[in-house]
């Protein structure tokens, strides 16, 4: 996966290039849930420098040590700050733990990722956004107070419940994108955007100690060696100065500019815990994670247990997916989520009513709802409403069914299949379907042939969709 979406309402927003920190306005929830707000703050209204600090739209700086968890951390912190964005700097303190832990601990085959380093504490594995984005759609997230983070101890008390058994918040991922690799003068551009119409970015770069350097204007990195091309550490983008000096790094990039960085060492680090960032510097996996509050607690359907392993498609070619559930009671399907592989993907949903007998196709009736065809600007992971709920009754199969296309990229529908450390993956007969339809045909899914994600393929795989319930009250 290459770059991740986004939602928010349309408001132009107009920035005073000259205005200092604490003259920034406010970005109000309108502006987060359209998702062509990042088009309306035009390049020309943005300032030459901007820190989410001031607008109180950055959670406070948290301490990782002495433990490796500094992705969960970002994570974290990029969820915080999009829900302080969209809800006006709202209290907001989720567990860093919860996800740092049952990414790798959470019982049952197909559940956990394997360990990168199997001799290391759990705490020490190294972490991804997608891994992050495959735990928190599957299972939600705590507070801070329901399982705190062990910072500043050799040894802690480990999790002692199910992560199911866990009270969650109702605070839910709505969405989550991921830009890839911050390069060139238009991928700068598009982060300062998010930035400002969302909060605080994901990112990773190469982390060594003695690179910092602390000057008059601050503590700042720069590495231009051939190991920064590699990246060990995440951290949140917060801001950025387009102004500030090549002279105030140890190693002096070739033009001025940095973004402004939080870290996750302690407000005791850096300069109250943040630090400048070069643009020059290698930074790659930024993503952003966007959270909302759930006003109705849902039940979750799926089988992708850890996300997004790879893709499946051909080019030129519209890829068709399909999930087949079973209704565990008498419930309204009120929304689904699938994933979006790359930019300005076109697609399309159908649901369809199985009945109680277990089908053989995912289409094996007739349609009961759809959301229409629609163009999402960024790839990624997207939770969606259906246009009108519908009715499930108890034991009744039902599915959802997918068609997308991408232009620029062969591999439009996201799977998960095993690979590397997702050996546990589980895949099981009749659950997942695929095919694939000419890009110009008008053919409607009953129409295709579909192919089993577990006989029809060398390597199992499960359909990246989710569906999501609420239950009718007797």
């Amino acid at each position: 996966m290459r770059k991740f979406a986004v939602t928010a309402l349309i408001l132009i927003l107009a920035i005073n290039n000259t205005a200092c920190a604490q003259e920034q306005e406010l970005i109000r929830q309108d502006l987060w849930k359209n998702p062509d707000a990042v088009d309306y703050l035009g390049e020309n209204t943005l300032p030459s420098s901007y820190d989410l600090r001031p607008e109180g739209r950055v959670p406070p700086v948290k301490d990782q040590d002495p433990w490796g968890t500094c992705w969960a951390f970002a994570a974290t912190a990029s969820m915080e700050s999009t829900y302080m964005t969209a809800h006006e700097s709202a209290d907001i303190d989720l567990s860093e733990m919860f996800p740092a832990w049952f990414v790798y601990k959470s019982p049952g085959e197909g559940k956990s990722f394997g360990l990168p380093n199997p001799r290391k504490d759990i705490l020490h594995q190294s972490g991804t956004a997608y891994q992050i984005n495959a735990i928190l759609s599957r299972l939600g997230t705590v507070s801070e107070d329901v399982l705190p983070y062990p910072s500043g101890k050799s040894s802690y008390q480990k999790p002692d419940k199910l992560p199911e058994e866990y009270v969650k918040t109702d605070i839910i991922l709505q969405e989550s994108y991921q830009l890839g690799m911050i390069k060139g003068d238009a991928m700068i551009k598009l982060v300062k955007k998010l930035i400002i119409t969302k909060g605080a970015v994901y990112a990773h770069y190469y982390s060594r100690d003695s690179v910092y350097h602390k000057g008059g204007r601050g503590t700042s990195y720069f590495n231009n060696s051939k190991s920064s091309k590699n990246t060990n550490h995440a951290v949140i983008l917060i801001g950025w100065d387009d102004n500030y000096s090549r002279e105030n790094f140890k190693t002096h990039p070739a033009k001025n500019g940095a973004w402004l960085v939080q870290n996750s060492r302690g407000s005791s680090w850096g300069d109250n815990g943040c630090f400048w960032l070069s643009y020059e510097q290698y930074i790659d996996s930024a993503a952003i994670f966007m959270a909302e509050k759930e006003l109705t607690r849902t039940k979750h359907y799926g089988y992708d247990d850890l996300g997004c392993t790879g893709g499946l498609g051909s080019k030129n070619f519209s890829a068709w997916a399909a999930n087949v559930f079973r209704s565990g009671g008498h419930e309204l399907l009120t929304e689904i989520a699938f994933y979006t592989m790359d930019n300005n993907a076109t697609c399309e949903a159908y649901i369809y009513r199985l009945g109680k007998e277990k089908p053989l196709s995912p289409v094996s009736a007739s349609c009961s709802a759809s959301i229409p065809e629609t163009k999402i600007k960024f790839a990624g992971y997207h939770r969606v409403k259906l246009p009108e709920s519908l009715e499930l009754n108890e034991g009744e199969y039902f599915s959802v069914v997918i068609n997308m296309l991408t232009p620029d990229y062969k591999y439009p529908i996201a799977i998960e299949t095993r690979t590397g450390i997702n050996k546990s993956v589980l895949v099981n007969e009749n659950e997942s379907y695929f095919a694939i339809s000419d890009s110009d045909s008008k053919s409607g899914p009953s129409n295709l042939k579909w192919y089993e994600g577990v006989k029809d393929f060398p390597t199992p795989r499960n359909a990246c969709i989710k569906a999501f319930t609420v239950e009718i009250n007797n």
